[in-house]
């Protein structure tokens, strides 16, 4: 399925101009969000992407992106400059993702003036740099990124 974008922008002053979070819903369907087949994907600078389950907020998980200086960016892999990944807890129905942020983010916007966090298909997102240089990557994928449902049978005893 196509799973939305959350993300966070900021003027050159670093007021929060624009924000978005991103919420799956699967409660009561046979499915479950694949802990294996996805990742969290943060995109910015001096920020964390936090996932957290509405199952009494019981699990979640975040990763931090950082970066001083647009030249330190490098397109590629997400390493933890200007993008990381990181796995997401098992079992997860009811979901929401969502950005927070270190320092005043008003000397980044140069380089990053927008934040983003997804889960999607682990394979399927390569890191360009050039995607924080602009706020159009959730334009890009306006319709969603790839994610990976797991189907379950259900919580009952075979009884």
């Amino acid at each position: 399925m196509l799973n939305d974008i959350a993300w966070l922008c900021f003027n050159s002053t670093g007021d929060v101009v624009d924000a978005q979070i991103s919420s799956v819903n699967l409660r009561g369907l046979p499915f479950r969000v694949s802990s294996t087949k996805n990742r969290l994907t943060t995109m910015g600078c001096n920020v964390i992407g936090i996932v957290e389950s509405w199952d009494n907020y019981s699990q979640g998980t975040g990763c931090a992106s950082f970066c001083f200086d647009g030249a330190s960016i490098a397109s590629g892999s997400c390493t933890g400059t200007g993008c990381c990944q990181t796995t997401i807890p098992e079992e997860l129905d009811h979901v929401s993702t969502w950005l927070d942020y270190f320092f005043n983010l008003s000397s980044y916007t140069d380089y990053s003036p927008c934040s983003y966090a997804f889960i999607a298909e682990q394979d399927w997102f390569h890191f360009n740099k050039y995607d924080l240089g602009n706020n159009t990557f959730r334009y890009k994928y306006k319709d969603g990124v790839p994610l990976v449902l797991d189907w379950v049978a259900g919580n009952q005893t075979c009884e």
